[in-house]
């Protein structure tokens, strides 16, 4: 018995190719060809359309760096006036002060009650290479000139205090040994004190008085 067999016919299905994405030509230099200009573009398109949140954001930033820079330079100004201080007064001036240590603790430093123009005279004699003590006394006083009068820090000192304190003079002469020593009532007008009281004018040889005790 015979079977036949028939092909049935196939019909030709068709096949899509493959759709690939169309890429922009690059520059000459290989780069894309979206220039500076249409970047800045996008960019100020992008912050207009988040105006707060561009906002919020350059406000966190100014805040932060105008911190900064004002620590910076308020630790700049501390630390020279630091420095100033130190260098005026001398890294090898030891100063002695009178009163009672506030505590008997280990490395607490001993005070004298009192420090009187002998205890410096003592010194003076021991022959060590210094260049010399410079005892003083101060305090706030009333200073009254001819035209005006104002309130200052009064300091009695002898002629050694300038050296090691390295001041120098503006006008007039230093004091002197016999001066100390004879009581004489002269004063050195610091250049703020000396315009308070004088102005513009010539402090050299005028009379002023502290505490109604006249001193020129």
């Amino acid at each position: 018995m015979a079977t036949a067999i028939t092909k049935e016919p196939t019909a030709a299905i068709p096949v899509a190719e493959p759709s690939l994405p169309i890429l922009e030509p690059l520059g000459e230099s290989g780069s894309s060809t979206v220039g500076v200009g249409e970047v800045v573009r996008l960019a100020f398109d992008s912050l207009l359309a988040n105006k707060m949140r561009a906002f919020l954001t350059m406000l966190g930033v100014i805040i932060g760096v105008g911190s900064v820079v004002a620590l910076l330079s308020i630790g700049g100004g501390a630390s020279n006036a630091i420095t100033s201080s130190v260098a005026s007064t001398g890294t090898n001036v030891l100063t002695l002060m009178p009163g009672s240590p506030q505590n008997r603790g280990p490395g607490s430093t001993g005070q004298a009650q009192t420090l009187t123009i002998a205890d410096a005279d003592a010194v003076a004699q021991l022959g060590l290479p210094i260049i010399g003590p410079a005892p003083q006394y101060g305090g706030g006083a009333q200073v009254i000139a001819p035209a005006a009068d104002a309130n200052a820090t009064i300091t009695g000192i002898v002629p050694a205090y300038f050296e090691i304190n390295s001041l120098t003079l503006q006008s007039g002469s230093y004091l002197d040994e016999s001066q100390v020593r004879g009581s004489s009532t002269v004063v050195v007008l610091g250049a703020n004190l000396a315009n308070d009281l004088f102005g513009s004018g010539e402090a050299v040889g005028q009379i002023v008085r502290i505490k109604a005790s006249p001193s020129a």
